[in-house]
């Protein structure tokens, strides 16, 4: 994986930005996902890997770096291509990080639902049943890092879970915002 946390001298004199700014380039916008997972990868701070420094050339390595983490992910999950489209790279909204999630089970959905039905909002069952998906659901990263991101960031709870609840009912696509 690449390191973006310093430029290297050999960058200095080319196109240097933060990541952010690499993000709302189109050709890096369509990447965000597998950017988001490399930065997961590397155990970036996810709030501050969109302010680090990076050339092109970086962002690049980033993109390629993700894009075949999510490939290793894949196979080692026995996800044949025909199917991938049940296990995106879910990427959080306002950070750099990203989760590979499969499509939920009935039963995990269904006891979903029903917390969901009741109009209790986002209560301790809800968040526990969001929280449960994502342990059952999520491919990538390991428990371990998983665990500490949301510890870090528990907002993505709701995010995550709620992307990977979505997947019983809608696209890849619509989910993770690439319609």
């Amino acid at each position: 994986m690449t390191d973006i946390s310093n430029v290297p001298d050999e960058y200095k004199d080319k196109d240097v930005r933060t990541l952010r700014e690499w993000l709302k380039v189109p050709t890096y916008a369509k990447q965000r996902d597998v950017i988001a997972l490399a930065c997961t990868a590397q155990d970036l701070e996810p709030s501050m890997a969109l302010s680090m420094n990076a050339d092109q050339t970086v962002v690049d390595k980033l993109a390629a770096d993700g894009a075949a983490l999510y490939e290793q992910v894949m196979e080692a999950n026995k996800v044949t291509k025909d199917r991938r489209h049940w296990a995106p790279i879910m990427p959080a909204k306002g950070l750099l990080c990203a989760i590979i999630a499969q499509k939920p089970s009935v039963t995990l959905y269904d006891e979903f639902m029903a917390l969901s039905m009741n109009g209790e909002g986002y209560g301790k069952e809800k968040l526990a049943a969001l929280s449960q998906s994502i342990a059952e659901c999520a491919l990538y990263p390991d428990p371990g890092k998983r665990h500490k991101m949301l510890v870090e960031y528990p907002q993505l709870k709701v995010e995550f879970g709620s992307m990977i609840m979505g997947l019983a009912g809608f696209s890849a696509e619509e989910i993770t915002g690439k319609l």
